[in-house]
């Protein structure tokens, strides 16, 4: 079953930032109330860069005509391709030559996703982030669909996608994608050569994403298939959601609907429930996200997968499978039961 939406519940596992007030719009001597965050995001007024934040409160600061308008086009734009990606426009789209000829894991559905991604819903305000990109399969997807984006090619800036992974061959890609005497080496010239021709638009980050930071720039765009590890999981929490925009950015967690072992990614999207609603999914594999509340930054940096304890992981893992049904829902139940069995092997309280 392809989830389309999800109704939110509260639970105490995740407040996340901007919680309900009043935005109080400056118009000369007068304020007039516009409602909470959903009601600024129809004006078009995009989180600290509009934003001035006051206790229980958001206080627009007043803004030039031709900036409000065009703030304004920028949210429709959003709605606009949020509905295609929820309609699943992205799955009649023709896969190129650039797309097919690089080695990769993720199945065609996947890559005409993330090129529809590129194309229609980054708007080249933000960056994209290419978590584990392997031979370059995502990262080919998401260049040719920045290459054919309105909005970048209108005013193009470098580099506008981030690429992370460690580029060392993995016993698990012998033999599929490289020979037995490969192991342990480095296949990062071979991304190299696949990416060529997208290189003014990237930042390669090489070596252990745990290493490495992010500067607070707005995120437009998260591929998530890096987060192989529980430790790897709660660094990708932490680096990255608090840059998420609401009502904009997209989260793309690429493991999510598989069967084996990896039950922390569904944990994660349910403990942080209330910042995130499903979008769509790819049937398997990929399940798509929108950010609809800031995810506050203590909240980010409170390493869930490493520190929750069994029952309450647990009560997410079931909330998690219960959105989905038929074969998606019994390929959740058996990654939550890998994960507890994990847990409990380890001595999780």
């Amino acid at each position: 079953m392809i989830v389309t939406a999800c109704a939110q519940p509260t639970f105490t596992s995740c407040q996340c930032a901007d919680p309900p007030g009043k935005m109080a719009v400056a118009d000369g001597s007068d304020r007039r109330t516009v409602g909470d965050r959903e009601g600024a995001l129809k004006l078009g007024l995009r989180d600290e860069a509009q934003v001035d934040r006051a206790p229980g409160r958001y206080r627009a600061r007043r803004l030039p005509v031709r900036t409000h308008l065009a703030l304004v086009s920028s949210r429709l734009m959003s709605a606009e391709s949020l509905q295609a990606v929820r309609e699943r426009a992205w799955a009649t789209e023709p896969l190129d030559d650039a797309c097919q000829r690089v080695p990769t894991m993720l199945i065609p559905d996947e890559l005409r996703l993330l090129r529809f991604l590129g194309r229609r819903h980054f708007e080249n305000w933000g960056a994209i982030i290419d978590g584990g990109c392997f031979l370059g399969g995502s990262t080919t997807a998401l260049a040719e669909g920045v290459l054919a984006n309105a909005a970048w090619q209108g005013a193009p800036r470098r580099p506008v996608i981030h690429s992370f992974d460690r580029f060392r061959v993995e016993d698990y890609t012998i033999p599929t994608y490289f020979p037995p005497e490969r192991a342990g080496t480095s296949f990062r010239a071979e991304f190299d050569a696949n990416t060529e021709r997208y290189r003014h638009l990237l930042e390669v980050h090489d070596g252990d994403i745990t290493a490495h930071s992010w500067a607070g720039e707005p995120i437009e765009i998260l591929f998530i298939d890096v987060a192989k590890t529980m430790s790897v999981n709660d660094h990708v929490i932490e680096t990255f959601f608090p840059s998420l925009v609401p009502g904009h950015s997209l989260v793309v967690q690429q493991d999510y609907l598989w069967h084996e072992v990896m039950g922390w990614l569904q944990m994660t999207m349910e403990f942080f429930a209330d910042c995130f609603e499903i979008v769509t999914d790819t049937q398997v594999h990929s399940v798509v996200f929108l950010t609809v509340e800031r995810v506050p930054v203590e909240l980010a940096s409170s390493r869930p997968t490493m520190t929750l304890r069994r029952a309450e992981i647990e009560r997410l893992l079931t909330r998690a499978a219960d959105r989905f049904s038929g074969e998606q829902r019994t390929w959740l139940q058996q990654a939550a039961g890998d994960f507890m069995d994990m847990l409990a092997a380890e001595g999780r309280p």
